[in-house]
C-alpha cells in the first residue's frame, strides 16, 4: 500500500470502513449496524461486547470463504479462532472433544 492511500485511510476511517464493506462483504454500514442489533452488540460465538484488543473498535464480519455469504459479527478472538480451524465445523467439534477430555 502507498504512503498516500496509508494516509487516505487515516485522515476517514469511516469513509475507509464503508467501502470494506461493501467490497468484501457486499453490505452498507446500515446492514452491519441491523445486524449488530440482531445479535444484542455482541459477538455472535463468545457474547462478549468487547470486539478485541484495544485497537479494535468493531466487531469482525464473519463470512464463509467459499460462498462469500455473510454469517455474523464475531470479536476478534473467535473470528480468529475459527480461521486457524479453517472454518470446519469437524475439527472444531474435535477441538473441543480435546479440550473437555482434558478436565477429566
Amino acid at each position: 500500500m502507498s504512503t498516500y492511500h496509508r494516509e487516505e485511510r487515516q485522515k476517514n476511517p469511516e469513509r475507509d470502513r464503508k467501502y470494506m464493506l461493501r467490497r468484501f462483504y457486499k453490505m452498507t454500514q446500515a446492514d452491519y449496524d441491523e445486524m449488530l442489533l440482531a445479535q444484542g452488540g455482541r459477538c455472535a460465538i463468545c457474547r462478549t461486547d468487547k470486539p478485541g484488543p484495544e485497537h479494535y473498535k468493531f466487531l469482525c464480519v464473519d463470512h464463509d470463504h467459499t460462498t462469500g455469504k455473510v454469517r455474523g459479527l464475531l470479536c476478534s478472538p473467535c473470528n480468529v479462532g475459527i480461521g486457524n480451524f479453517s472454518d470446519d465445523p469437524s475439527r472444531l467439534s474435535m477441538a473441543a472433544k480435546y479440550l473437555l477430555k482434558g478436565r477429566n
